[in-house]
């Protein structure tokens, strides 16, 4: 229990460290987008492969990374009816969904949980990164303008040119063949991916931003409570009705507590879409998440 604690105060005072750091100028603003693309296109794959390596695919692993997309597709039906236009409906439905599991929630499950739990967590995000990569961006624009047709090459682009998306796949598929790569290949991944948890969670205090345009705080609440009730809501249907072991379930419950995909502001931005409020409903979910997600890793352990 204690070494659990300390693990899970050592994520929040790294958390904590970049947003200090941030604040009195040894980091900038800027460092976020250096930062993101050395864990996005090196450390996260590194640690995928880690992961991954040498691991075999149970019907139960693939399960789980249907309901990576499925609750995706639920949340982004939620973020549809929420609202009333259909510039709001598309800001809803980018807003409302998709889960930040690679920079965040995955180095807390890899710093207190089983290999066994680490794997349900990359196999929820192979799904819920196909909904985040491309396919809910291409759902919302095409409510936002109805002349933007749903173009599945250009989802299938985006999907194929993530690089976590690819390392997911890839070994995915050495898994279901049965082969391993080559150790001195997983001690080279190893030692990158390491930095994996730091990186991202130093990442995470760089990017919260705390101050907000008071006009915005309602629509703010409406989206974080929305998205955490359904969350909970779903969250509660997995742990009592789900036919998998109780590690898988507990896993599942708290990835459904993870912060709203950062790729959502971006999307936000292309389509016009009200930035400021974006990355303000992105900024209290990740505090959300912090405490809720710490809370269910003390109950479970």
């Amino acid at each position: 229990m204690n070494i659990i604690i300390a693990k899970a105060i050592t994520l929040m005072a790294i958390i904590l460290t970049g947003y200090i750091f941030k604040k009195i100028n040894i980091l900038k603003k800027q460092d976020f987008e250096v930062i993101s693309s050395i864990v996005l296109k090196l450390t996260l794959p590194c640690a995928i492969i880690a992961n991954l390596n040498g691991t075999k695919l149970s019907l139960e692993m693939l399960f789980i990374i249907i309901i990576g997309f499925g609750f995706n597709i639920f949340l982004v039906i939620a973020g549809y009816f929420m609202r009333k236009n259909k510039t709001d409906k598309s800001f809803s439905m980018l807003n409302l969904s998709g889960f930040n599991i690679g920079n965040f929630t995955l180095p807390f499950v890899s710093g207190v949980f089983s290999s066994t739990s680490v794997l349900a967590t990359c196999m929820f995000d192979a799904g819920n990164s196909i909904m985040c990569l491309g396919m809910t961006y291409g759902f919302a624009s095409a409510i936002q303008d109805p002349s933007n047709k749903f173009d599945y090459k250009i989802v299938f682009k985006k999907v194929v040119s993530s690089v976590p998306v690819c390392t997911y796949m890839f070994m995915i598929v050495l898994s279901i063949c049965n082969i391993l790569i080559p150790s001195n290949l997983i001690i080279f991944a190893q030692t990158i991916g390491s930095a994996n948890t730091f990186l991202s969670m130093l990442m995470i205090g760089i990017a919260i931003e705390v101050h907000f345009n008071k006009k915005i705080i309602s629509l703010i609440w409406k989206h974080i409570m929305v998205r955490y009730s359904i969350c909970g809501l779903l969250a509660l249907f997995i742990f009592f009705m789900a036919p998998i072991s109780l590690e898988m379930r507990q896993t599942i419950v708290i990835l459904l507590f993870s912060p709203i995909t950062s790729l959502a502001t971006v999307y936000t931005q292309k389509l016009g879409g009200n930035t400021e409020l974006s990355a303000c409903i992105n900024s209290i979910s990740i505090i959300f998440s912090v405490i809720i997600i710490t809370v269910l890793i003390l109950l479970f352990s």
